[in-house]
């Protein structure tokens, strides 16, 4: 049985593929004994589309948990901790992105 997507969980995937493709580019480069300065281009677009990867996830996970606390009708800031730790530590990657 096939299991729907989400389209938070399409976007990620997206997303990933993208990361494979840079990571791909990389060894591929290493192999052509390319400069390194563009390897370096490239290693830049893999921590950065990782970065923006990881903010969109969290962003899921976060409205996910507040979505849940709402319609639960629960009012107890426990069931909030965990997402807002994760956001925390995740806004290290610089801004928080809705791409």
């Amino acid at each position: 049985m096939d299991k729907m997507i989400s389209a938070e969980n399409k976007q990620i995937i997206n997303r990933i593929h993208c990361i494979k493709g840079h990571v791909n580019a990389v060894e591929k480069m290493l192999i052509e004994d390319r400069p390194y300065d563009e390897i370096i281009f490239q290693l830049e677009a893999i921590r950065s589309a990782v970065a923006k990867t990881t903010s969109v996830a969290a962003q899921h996970y976060a409205n996910t948990c507040i979505s849940e606390t709402l319609q639960n009708g629960d009012k107890n800031i426990e069931a909030l901790k965990k997402p807002i730790e994760i956001l925390m530590r995740v806004s290290q990657y610089k801004v928080l992105s809705n791409e």
